[in-house]
């Protein structure tokens, strides 16, 4: 099929200030993973000039805090404060003791005013119940803020494109608004083109929703017959950074998280991943992707659907 050439397009006057990066708390447990989740952090405080707010947290279900765990904890705590000082980013630090993690991270993210949260993720869970781990999926089902769940398979700023796939949509789903976003604002700090690739049943007629015409004209939309996991993966290259909005479906009466994050990373592990979670019943602040008025342009003619990758 057709291709279209990637391009970065230029924030809009209405996403200069988005409130979700005022003050982004981020668990750090790992060394590994510590500089991916932190450097994520800064990218993202940018714009609105925030705060991170970096946590190394300990449980003392088991009893008292041993003391190498203790002078790990300190150890964290000062790379991630160093981090933030070379970068010339506000930052508070916390060190937080508390029975249980995940209720920890929730409680931290009330006490500290905490407008998003950034969580390490390893793409595989120890039990079939569990999506991202029991710790994750505990703070993805009492959060009342954002979360971005989150898997770096490379440092975020050497990713060579920035990939937003969801599915296509009559209306955006609060996290699909802040996918975008956050899609906008990443690949403007770190200079990469931005793809939106949009995903539709093959069953299902194709739409131009109104949403895409508040998308600005440099942005490239795809679009692709067939599921989401299938159409990602098949598209996806491993420089590429994925961020993927979180959707529910209802399983025996409740909502539950869709598990294609989970097959993606499966199915592509050299990838790196955004996970967008939004808790049930959220809204997101005006962004670039309010419906258009009555009087709006005309819809973008969509990218004919290819055959091959994404275009590069």
């Amino acid at each position: 099929g057709d291709r279209m050439a990637s391009g970065t397009p230029e924030a809009s006057p209405d996403s200069a200030a988005n409130p979700w990066g005022k003050r982004i708390l981020v668990p750090v447990s790992n060394p590994e993973t510590e500089d991916s989740l932190l450097n994520l952090a800064i990218l993202l405080t940018k714009r609105s000039e925030g705060i991170r707010l970096p946590l190394i947290l300990r449980s003392d279900r088991h009893g008292t805090i041993a003391q190498h765990a203790q002078t790990h904890q300190q150890r964290l705590l000062d790379k991630a404060e160093n981090v933030a000082h070379a970068a010339a980013v506000n930052v508070e630090a916390i060190a937080r003791v508390d029975h249980s993690i995940n209720k920890g991270i929730l409680r931290s993210a009330t006490e500290r005013r905490a407008t998003l949260i950034i969580c390490g993720w390893n793409s595989h869970s120890r039990y079939r119940d569990n999506l991202f781990g029991s710790m994750i999926d505990g703070v993805l089902r009492q959060a009342t803020l954002p979360v971005l769940v989150t898997r770096f398979a490379q440092p975020v700023e050497m990713s060579e494109r920035v990939v937003l796939a969801m599915s296509l949509t009559r209306r955006l789903t609060p996290a699909a608004r802040l996918s975008l976003s956050l899609a906008e604002q990443l690949a403007e700090e770190i200079k990469a083109p931005l793809q939106l690739l949009l995903v539709h049943g093959k069953s299902q007629r194709r739409i131009t929703p109104q949403w895409l015409d508040q998308i600005p004209e440099a942005l490239p939309v795809t679009y692709a017959s067939g599921t989401l996991t299938h159409q990602t993966c098949h598209r996806l290259q491993s420089t590429d950074l994925l961020i993927l909005p979180a959707r529910r479906s209802r399983s025996q009466g409740k909502l539950e998280l869709r598990r294609e994050p989970e097959a993606i990373a499966y199915r592509c592990p050299q990838s790196s991943m955004i996970i967008v979670h939004t808790p049930v019943g959220a809204s997101v602040s005006k962004s670039t992707t309010q419906p258009a008025s009555a009087e709006g342009p005309k819809p973008k003619e969509p990218t004919p659907e290819p055959s091959a990758a994404l275009p590069s």
